[in-house]
């Protein structure tokens, strides 16, 4: 099974929208989120 960049991409970027809905849930109003996906991280801050 090969796994394309995109679709790592798009799971990576599911499991942070998941994490966040999940502490904004539980009160939480800021997080601080660590990845080490440079174009996922511009994406969510910009």
């Amino acid at each position: 099974m090969v796994t394309g960049m995109d679709e790592i991409f798009r799971i990576e970027a599911r499991v942070i929208i998941e994490g966040m809905k999940l502490a904004w849930l539980k009160g939480y109003k800021q997080v601080e989120i660590n990845c080490d996906n440079v174009m996922l991280t511009n994406t969510i801050c910009n």
